[in-house]
Order: structure tokens, then sequence, then C-alpha cells
């Protein structure tokens, strides 16, 4: 509860005593007074309310009326969108299948041109077989027609000739009954044969099925007709190799147990829906919803809820459960083909890769095979080539052995002669060298000397250096205690003026104080002073002309240069004569400026001989 519901809040309770008593005495004044009913309530007008409820009713009538019409219009246009995306899609299903059967027979004439043009006596037996069958078949579809066909519309056309004749003439009953007879005996045979054809179709439907059910339940593997086993053209195959022959063969067993053993799982997990693979349903209605699946693609736009709405259409009778749940079915047995023809296709494929591979192994093998023998018959003959070729070589080392032995005699001689050139030059060398030290230890002599020299001039010049500090130092010692001193000074002249100030301040007040009781304002009490003028205020007035020129005074006190002492000094008036005539960046303006002294003098504790020579 918020703070402004509580002055909602009630403070005074009332017993029921106290109400009661209330109540009692209000009911008895009414009495009393002659007055029985209530002047609280008014009387109702029942007609009114009726007439009031009877439109209100009315007008929501008429907007029930206004929703359920929107409702069904909603409900029409969703409608004809459904019925108009069913409609483009069968269209273009339409077109794909006609485009299909147009491309197939091209292909099948193509085919047949081509295989009738061959000189293979069975394929001619066959086309011929073929063309016959087509003939036939042609032959009794327009036999059919005549039978079945052409009877029905010639009875059409009597009947209703008869019936525009029979128009004027009512009571020709013994016509109606031959007329009824007849169409009893037509619809009869038709009957028949429909019965007769419905049998045939059922029949070859239940082959084709057990042609599905087959490829869905047996072990056999489609149109691939995948051979197990080692191929027979691959054992033809020769390799001078046994074991690599054996080892390469063993791939065609592992292969095909790998992938039956795929196979085999794949079949186990969908043994539940192989072994019943139409839920329930007739293999029409089966056929039929694979068909519908099939019309709508994967990238068409809300394609489920399209199908479920098509298929609901296709199937009054099935519920959306049922038709959910073979829709699943479905799914899974589509899953189910694709993986299996996945697994096959590259079941084959690594067989024919095997092949190949067998194949080029053999080849491989059979190259170094064939390499190996060439090389065992160039081996025999580079060893009777090496022979002749060693004796060869024996009769030539022999005769350079030889020429070796003259050669070291004449190289001994030639090496003693050149040893003693060089002991003669060594000893050149080693005077040369002993010269060459010599040299070196004079120049180094030399430079030992011009080092002690120069050290000896270093250490002069440091001790001058030293002397000239020591009596630096004691000039900075006497100038800082001459800036002690003065410091001292000044503390000692700032405390007595400070001193001086305060006596004459002390003096200041007592003055003021004087003054202040002889101009003290005495006034009387008196309560209209409040509204009176000040005399403050009318002395102001009265000294505007003192006011005016109080403002022209300056506001604070300067404890700077003020403007007219620097603009006295000649330092200020050179400089801005230079600058007015544009000289005084140049260096005579500057060469002027730093030759012109000071009004005052610098002091002598600010001069620096550091410096000075």
């Amino acid at each position: 509860m918020s703070g402004r519901d509580l002055k909602s809040f009630l403070t005074h309770r009332r017993s029921a005593m106290d109400t009661s008593l209330y109540d009692g005495s209000d009911l008895a004044k009414r009495f009393v007074g002659g007055q029985k009913k209530s002047t609280k309530y008014k009387n109702i007008d029942y007609d009114q309310l009726k007439e009031l409820a009877g439109k209100y009713k009315q007008s929501g009538l008429e907007s029930f009326g206004r929703l359920k019409k929107l409702s069904q219009a909603n409900k029409k246009s969703k409608e004809t969108s459904l019925l108009r995306q069913h409609s483009d899609v069968w269209i273009k299903e339409s077109h794909s299948l006609a485009a299909a059967r147009k491309a197939a027979q091209v292909e099948l004439e193509a085919v047949r041109a081509k295989l009738t043009l061959s000189d293979d006596e069975e394929l001619e037996n066959f086309f011929s077989e073929m063309l016959t069958l087509e003939a036939q078949a042609y032959i009794e579809q327009e036999k059919f027609h005549i039978d079945t066909v052409n009877p029905i519309l010639q009875l059409t056309d009597d009947l209703k000739y008869w019936i525009r004749q029979s128009v004027h003439c009512r009571n020709d009953e013994e016509n109606y009954e031959r007329v009824k007879g007849e169409l009893a005996f037509v619809k009869q045979q038709q009957s028949e044969l429909l019965e007769q054809i419905e049998e045939v179709y059922r029949e070859t439907n239940d082959d084709i099925q057990v042609v599905i059910l087959d490829n869905f339940n047996d072990d056999s593997y489609g149109d691939l007709h995948i051979e197990k086993g080692i191929p027979s053209h691959v054992m033809m195959l020769t390799c001078p190799y046994e074991e690599l022959k054996d080892s390469v063969l063993q791939e065609f067993l592992h292969t095909d147990e790998q992938y039956s053993v795929q196979l085999d799982e794949l079949k186990k997990k969908y043994s539940d829906y192989l072994n019943d693979p139409y839920g329930g349903w007739s293999a029409d209605d089966w056929l039929r919803l694979g068909a519908i699946l099939g019309q709508y693609p994967p990238s068409l736009p809300n394609r489920r809820s399209l199908y479920v709405d098509r298929l609901l259409r296709e199937f009054p009778h099935k519920s959306r459960t049922e038709i959910v749940a073979h829709e699943d079915l479905y799914t899974a047995l589509q899953y189910y083909k694709e993986r299996k023809m996945l697994l096959l296709n590259s079941w084959q494929n690594e067989r024919q890769e095997l092949v190949v591979k067998v194949q080029a192994t053999y080849a491989d093998a059979w190259e170094e095979f064939e390499a190996h023998e060439k090389l065992q018959m160039e081996r025999t003959q580079q060893q009777k080539l090496c022979k002749k070729l060693y004796d060869k070589v024996a009769a030539w080392r022999r005769a350079k052995q030889e020429i070796l032995a003259l050669e070291a005699v004449i190289s001994a001689q030639l090496r003693e002669e050149e040893m003693a050139k060089k002991q003669e030059d060594g000893l050149q060398k080693k005077q040369h060298r002993q010269n060459q030290k010599k040299l070196i230890e004079m120049y180094h002599h030399e430079q030992q000397r011009i080092k002690e020299n120069t050290l000896k001039q270093e250490q002069k010049r440091l001790h001058e250096l030293q002397e000239m500090l020591k009596v630096q130092a004691e000039k900075d010692k006497a100038r800082i205690q001459y800036r002690e001193d003065q410091r001292l000074q000044k503390l000692e002249d700032k405390k007595l003026l400070q001193n001086r100030l305060q006596m004459e301040e002390m003096e200041r007040e007592k003055r003021l104080d004087k003054l202040r009781a002889t101009v003290q304002v005495k006034a009387e009490v008196d309560p209209c002073r409040v509204l009176k003028e000040t005399q403050s205020y009318q002395a102001k007035i009265d000294t505007q002309s003192d006011a005016e020129l109080e403002l022209q005074a300056p506001l604070f006190k300067t404890y700077s240069f003020p403007t007219e002492k620097i603009e006295a000094d000649r330092r200020f008036k050179i400089a801005n004569a230079l600058a007015e005539a544009g000289l005084h960046n140049t260096k005579y303006g500057r060469t002027i400026l730093a030759s012109v002294p000071p009004l005052k003098p610098p002091r002598p504790d600010q001069t620096s001989s550091l410096f000075k020579e």
C-alpha cells in the first residue's frame, strides 16, 4: 500500500450494535413519517434495459458475423494459396516427367538405331522380336478400344437420341424396360471386363512388388552385380614373385569382408523397416506416397507443410499421425537405399581400383624381374671385361712403378737442393727479423720517453689547476661569508622594521579609536527612521562628483614597476626606437642594446669571476 492510500483508511470503528441501533432508528423515522420506500434507489425501466440488451446483442452478432466472414475469407485465401502452390509443383513435375520421357525415348531410339546397324545375329533377332511384340501390343490395344470403348460411345449416342425421342411419348414403358435391361447387361459386361483388367493389374503389380521386396531383402546387390572373391581374370595374371601375388590377392578378400560387414550392419540396423516396408499400407498407397514426396524438392520453401497437406488431400481416410509415421518410415527406407547404394558403389570402385593396382603391381614386378635378369647378364659380361682390363692395368701399373722409382730418385735430389736453398733463405730472414726487432725496440723507447714527458706536463698542469681552485675556493668562501652577513643584516633590519610597523599600527589604532569616539553616532529611538533615507545615501547623492573621482583611482596598490617607470628607462626607449626603425633584430641593434647601462649598477655580490681569465 502506498502513502496516498493512507487517507482512505478508516480510523473510526463502529460496533455492530451501534450500526443496528442507527439503522433501526432510521427505519422507524421513515415509517413514522409515512415514507415506506427508500429515497436512495430509483424505479427500474425493464423495457428500456431489454431494448439496450437487444441492441448490444445485435451489435455482437454483427461483429461475430464479420469475424466469421473474415475467418472464412482467410481460410479460402489460404486454401487457394495452397492449391496454387500444389498446382505449380504438379505442373513443374509434369514438365520434368515429359522431358525425362522424351529424353528416354530419344535415347532408346538412338540405342536401337546404333544396335540395328551391328552384324550381331542375336541383336537382330532381339529387335525383330521387340518390333513384333510392339506391333502386336498396338493391335491388341486397338482391338480392345474397338471392343470396349466404341460400344460404350455408340450406346451413349443411342441413349441421347432415345431420350430426345421419348420426351414426346411418355407412355413407352416397354422400350424403357428394354433400354434398362440393355444398360444393365452392358454394365455387367464392363464390370467383368474391369475385374479382369484389375486382376491383370494386381498380378503385374505383385510381380513388380516382389522385385522391389527382393531389392530390399535379398542378398543380391541390385544392378551392380558385385562378384565376391578374387576375379578370374586377376587370377589368370602372372607374377614372377609368388609371395607378392598371394599378398596382393588377399586384398580382394579383405575388401569383400569389410564391405560385407558394413552391409550386414546396415541391414540389421534397418531390419524393422525392411520386414514391413509398407508399414501396413497397400502397395499403391505406398507408391503414391513416394511419388508425392518426390514432387516437392528440398529447396522448396515450406516444403514439409505443403506435402503433408497434399498427402492429407490424397489420403482423406488417413490421419495426420499415420501420414507422419509413414513419412518417417519412407525417409528411413530412402536413407537405407542411399546408404546401401553408396556402400555398393564404393565397394565396386575399390575392387576396380584393386584390379588396376594389381595390374600395375604385376607390371612393375615383371619390369623389376626383367631388369634383374638383364643386370645378371650384364654383370657376367662385366666380369669378363674387368678381367681383361685388370691384366692391362697390371701391366700399366708395373710400368708406372718403374717410372715412379725414377721420379723418386730425381725428386730426392731436387729436395736436397731445395733444403739447402731453404736454409740459406732462413738465415737471411733471421737476420732481417733481428734488424726489424732492434728498430721496434728503438721505437718503443722513443714512445716511452714521449709518454713520460707528456705525463710530467699533465701533472704540472694539474698542480696549477689545483692551486687555482684553492685560490678560487678562498674567494668563494669570503663571498659566501659576505652574503651570509648581508642576509643576517637583512633579517635584523626586517625585524626592526616589523617592530616599528607594529608600534606605528598600535599608535594608529589608538588614534582611530579616539577619532571613532568623536564621530560615533548617538541616535535617539525613532521607529520611523527605518523608512527614511540614510545619511550615507544622502551624502553619496550630495557628493556624486567625489565618487566619480574615486572611481578613477587604482583599485589596489602595485608593488612592481609601474608603466611610467618602465617607459622612463633609457633601454626601453632605445629598444622602442630600434623596433620602429626595424633594427632590433640586427647585430647593430643587439650591440647598441648591450652597451646601454642600466639606471642602477648591479649589486657587487651578484658579479661572478668564474669565467674571467
